[in-house]
């Protein structure tokens, strides 16, 4: 009989660390953190500007026309020092720009932007558990956050696991289900590209 563990999606109540009032209280005041005052004075500094009209209390949208790819990693660097999650962000309307968020961890990101596909019936809270849920199964980094998608770097931990990853997603992303695409597929992508997106436009 085989001691390894049966490899089921998680099930259970919603971890309470991810309830939104509990991340509000972890993000209320956090720009007032001396660590995240000297991110913004730094990134002012190398000309990054706050995105007009953009006017959140928890996500903050930085910009600068031209900036490389070298520039981003070095600003993503410089919010990870200050406990700060940097990525990029596009709202409902198409603006473009670097979303920071005074916490440290990606998955409060997603709630303070309100990733959601209501449309398909899938709420901020449901995209949630995906991701927390995921943590036990891959390594994966947030790329791309916006009202209605989320687009990660993902390094599933074997096969038999990307494939239950990929029979799960179209759960949480209908519009995969209603493309056809099997849990086989979208493994497949994840093992070519090292990508998964979540699109809900």
């Amino acid at each position: 009989m085989s001691d390894t563990p049966a490899r089921r999606w998680p099930k259970g109540p919603f971890p309470d660390k991810y309830r939104w009032e509990t991340i509000e209280a972890r993000l209320a005041g956090g720009w007032d953190d001396p660590r995240r005052r000297t991110l913004v004075d730094a990134l002012e500094a190398r000309g990054w500007r706050a995105m007009e009209g953009h006017d959140d209390p928890y996500l903050r949208v930085v910009i600068r026309e031209g900036a490389s790819e070298e520039e981003l990693d070095a600003l993503r660097a410089l919010a990870r020092d200050a406990g700060t999650f940097a990525f990029r962000w596009r709202a409902h309307d198409r603006r473009e720009g670097i979303g920071l968020v005074a916490s440290g961890d990606p998955v409060d990101a997603v709630a303070a932007v309100g990733v959601a596909g209501p449309q398909h019936g899938v709420g901020t809270a449901a995209i949630v558990r995906f991701l927390v849920s995921l943590r036990s199964f891959a390594r994966y980094e947030l790329e791309e956050l916006a009202d209605d998608r989320v687009a990660m770097r993902i390094e599933p931990r074997d096969e038999e696991i990307a494939r239950m990853i990929g029979e799960r997603v179209p759960h949480v992303c209908p519009p995969r289900a209603r493309r056809a695409q099997t849990g086989a597929q979208i493994a497949e992508e994840m093992r070519t590209t090292g990508r998964l997106v979540l699109d809900y436009a």
